[in-house]
């Protein structure tokens, strides 16, 4: 479920942004947040 939710997250909008450590940082980061509200429900 975390990788299903996980993939399309990193994927969609990396196409607007260059390759930048800190915008990784904040996709591992917001798909942490995700993984944990769905683990928590």
């Amino acid at each position: 479920m975390a990788e299903a939710v996980g993939v399309p997250v990193i994927e969609l909008p990396t196409h607007n942004l260059p390759g930048d450590g800190g915008y990784a940082t904040f996709v591992v980061e917001m798909a942490t947040l995700i993984t944990g509200g769905l683990t928590a429900a």
